[in-house]
């Protein structure tokens, strides 16, 4: 896996030395590092260079060596995508733009990209506050990738080979053809940057550090542990998101990355009221660090997002959309009923009127057809979004023959 700049351990502890430190200090510095970013996806960030505070940066898993439909867009409904091309693909989607969708553009673009742990992974700065709040609340959660299909060759003839990125889409109103891809806001990544790079690593903590810590230190501990001597609970995997140091002090970066944590998938002990708990902890202590450090102040939406107050209007909210929405499909049922039984009266109507020779049957057949003709071409679309998937693509593409067959009767 890579390691942040370097090649390994040597060249992260030469590259100190060079930087005027002595090769105790060096060792203990790349030890802390490795020991943070050998351990985490997204280990090569530390080679992207942002100008970004990092409040706009969002990062994800945007495609898997997986199985999806592309009935439209391909000669085969079944597309294939293998970790070989992948992993060569991947460096191409740096620089690509941001698309909500796959129809809007969106200001921003890619940052970086690499194939690591299964998965391309991307860092992408993001610089409309209106997405980035649907990233934070869970609204828009999944990513899709597009390329220019026709320039492809297939491997077993489902296989895409040569694939060069076109943009990034960020899916709100669409289904991903993969399931597993990720959309986060990342805020902690400038600081892990930082220390990649050896320009902060003062708050770097290793394991050793993390387990010699007191209980307090901890926004939360779970339950069924037991005390040692020392007072401090173990097997100490049950202790989670320290944010005081081994002195009490607290400390801002590990605050910082807890909250951004939070709007994160967490492991199975993570239930909603271990949540909670956190959330009051790492919020009471990013309040008193402000009232401390005026001209360095932590900024914790999460934390005015996570109270009663904005709670129950969150929830005020949601209701009054899920009403509207409600209505509305009400109203369209009550429209498309109506037709229905208008449909039936003319279809009673024609019937009576054939009887009576009022009409030619000839042509009361033809104004029938006319009539269902028009009411397949309202429901069909002209193309169906790739990442619908595969249940409403083939539904479109059957209803288009239909209109074909009786068009040609």
């Amino acid at each position: 896996m890579p390691f942040g700049k370097w090649k390994d351990f040597d060249a992260c502890v030469a590259d100190f030395i060079g930087q005027g430190k002595d090769e105790e200090s060096a060792k203990k510095i790349c030890g802390a590092l490795r020991s943070r970013l050998g351990k985490e996806s997204f280990s090569w960030v530390g080679s992207i260079d942002l100008d970004s505070d990092g409040g706009n940066l969002i990062r994800g898993k945007a495609i898997h060596p997986t199985k999806t439909f592309h009935p439209e867009d391909w000669e085969t409904p079944v597309c294939v995508y293998l970790e070989e091309e992948l992993g060569k693909a991947a460096h191409g989607l740096a620089g690509r733009p941001l698309f909500l969708d796959h129809l809007y553009p969106v200001d921003g673009k890619v940052l970086g990209a690499e194939y690591e742990d299964g998965a391309v992974e991307y860092v992408a700065e993001l610089n409309d506050e209106r997405v980035l709040d649907w990233i934070r609340d869970g609204t828009l959660k999944h990513c899709s990738i597009q390329y220019d299909w026709s320039s492809l060759t297939k491997v077993d003839g489902v296989a895409p080979r040569g694939i060069e990125f076109d943009h990034l889409a960020l899916l709100k109103n669409l289904q991903p053809g993969d399931t597993q891809t990720t959309v986060e806001i990342w805020e902690g990544i400038m600081q892990r940057i930082r220390e990649a790079r050896g320009l902060s690593l003062e708050a770097e903590w290793d394991a050793e550090y993390t387990n010699n810590l007191p209980d307090d230190a901890f926004a939360y501990i779970e339950p069924g542990g037991e005390k040692d001597d020392h007072g401090k609970t173990k097997p100490r995997s049950l202790r989670h998101f320290p944010y005081k140091n081994a002195q009490g002090q607290l400390d801002r970066d590990h605050i910082v990355n807890g909250l951004a944590r939070l709007g994160q998938d967490l492991s199975e002990w993570a239930t909603a009221n271990a949540k909670t708990l956190i959330r009051e902890k790492l919020c009471a202590a990013a309040k008193s660090w402000n009232e401390q450090h005026e001209t360095d102040e932590i900024s914790s939406e999460i934390c005015d997002v996570g109270s009663e107050e904005g709670s129950v209007k969150e929830l005020q909210d949601r209701i009054t959309t899920l009403t509207e929405e409600r209505d509305s499909l009400h109203e369209s049922l009550k429209k498309a009923n109506d037709r229905i039984g208008k449909l039936e009266k003319e279809k009673e109507s024609l019937t009576q009127r054939l009887g009576e020779a009022v009409i030619e049957p000839q042509k009361a057949q033809e104004d029938l057809k006319q009539a269902v003709l028009r009411q397949l071409r309202e429901a069909v679309f002209e193309r169906v979004p790739t990442h619908w998937g595969y249940g409403p693509c083939e539904q479109n593409r059957r209803v288009k023959a239909l209109i074909e067959r009786l068009e040609e009767t």
